[in-house]
C-alpha cells in the first residue's frame, strides 16, 4: 500500500509538472518562495508542506532558461554552452555528497546517504549499469558535437567558481549530525522534470535517446533521493524554531540554485553574443 501511494504521488506531481510547463506564468524574473506557515505543524505535515512548496516554486520550472529549453528555443550553441558550464557543478556534487555522508549523525543515516553518493559517483562501482553522472553528462555534450576535452578542460565560468566555493564552505561548516545543506527535497522535483526535459530534447532538439541517459537516470534515482530527504527532515522539525529554520534554509537553497541557472543563461548569451 505504501509503495502504491508513493507512485500515485509521483504521477500526481508529474501531471502537475506538465500543467506548470504549459502555464503562461511559467518564466519568473526572480526566485519566489512563500512565507513559512504561521503555526506549528506536526513533523510529517510540515515536511509534506515544505516538499510541495519546494516543488511548486522550483527553479527547474520557473527560470527563464528552462522556459526557453521547454519551448525549443535554445540554439545548438546555447545547448553546448550549457553542457560546458554545468560540468564543474556535477563533479562538485560528488564532493558535496561525500561530505553529507561524512557528517551524517548515525549509522542509519550514513547508509541512507551512501546510496545517493554511489548513484552519483557511478553505479558501475557497485556492479550496476551506469557510470558517474558527470560521465553521462559528457555523453550529452558529445551528442551536441562537443569533445570530452572541450567539456572537461573548459575554463570554469567565473560565477560558477564563486558558486562552487560557497558550496564547499557550507559543507565545511556543517557539523556532524546537523541538517545537511542539501535537503534533497529539490531532487524530488528533478525526478519529475528531468524525464520531461528528456522528452523535449528528443522531440524538439532531435537528440538521440542514448545520449540522454543523464536525464533518464535522474528520473529513476532522484525520487528515492527526495524520499531520503523527507525521512531526514522529519526528526529535525519537531519544534516551531526548527521548522522556521528549515523553511528559511530551503528558500535560500532555491535562491542559490537560481544562481546556477543564471550561470547557464549567461554562458548561453556569451556563446551567441546576445545581450538579451
Amino acid at each position: 500500500m505504501e509503495a502504491k501511494a508513493d507512485m500515485e504521488e509521483y504521477y500526481r506531481l508529474q501531471a502537475e509538472a506538465r500543467s506548470i510547463y504549459a502555464s503562461p506564468d511559467l518564466a519568473w524574473d526572480h526566485p519566489r518562495f512563500p512565507d513559512p506557515p504561521t503555526e506549528h505543524l506536526k513533523p510529517e505535515e510540515f515536511t509534506n508542506l515544505l516538499a510541495d512548496t519546494v516543488f511548486r516554486h522550483n527553479e527547474q520550472f520557473h527560470h527563464p532558461f528552462v522556459a526557453r529549453l521547454m519551448r525549443g528555443e535554445l540554439s545548438p550553441e546555447e545547448l553546448k554552452a550549457w553542457a560546458i558550464a554545468d560540468f564543474p557543478f556535477l563533479v562538485e556534487v560528488l564532493r558535496s555528497d561525500a561530505m553529507i555522508v561524512a557528517n551524517a549523525r548515525d549509522l542509519h543515516e550514513i547508509r541512507k546517504q551512501m546510496h545517493v553518493l554511489i548513484e552519483e559517483a557511478g553505479e558501475d562501482l557497485a556492479g550496476g549499469e551506469y557510470p558517474s553522472h558527470p560521465q553521462l553528462w559528457i555523453r550529452f555534450g558529445a551528442a551536441l558535437g562537443l569533445t570530452e576535452q572541450e567539456i572537461v578542460e573548459a575554463k570554469v565560468h567565473p560565477l560558477m567558481e564563486l558558486f562552487l566555493d560557497s558550496l564547499r564552505l557550507r559543507n565545511l561548516q556543517t557539523r556532524i549530525g546537523e541538517m545537511p545543506g542539501n535537503s534533497r527535497l529539490s531532487e524530488r522535483t528533478r525526478s519529475i522534470v528531468y524525464p520531461l526535459w528528456q522528452e523535449v530534447l528528443e522531440r524538439r532538439y532531435h537528440l538521440p535517446a542514448a545520449a540522454l541517459a543523464f536525464f533518464e537516470v535522474h528520473g529513476a534515482a532522484d525520487w528515492g533521493h527526495g524520499n531520503i530527504g523527507k525521512e531526514i527532515i522529519i526528526p529535525r522539525c519537531r519544534t516551531r524554531e526548527e521548522q522556521l529554520r528549515l523553511w528559511t534554509t530551503e528558500g535560500r537553497r532555491m535562491a542559490r540554485s537560481w544562481m546556477r541557472m543564471e550561470i547557464w543563461a549567461d554562458a548561453a548569451r556569451t556563446a551567441t553574443g546576445s545581450k538579451a
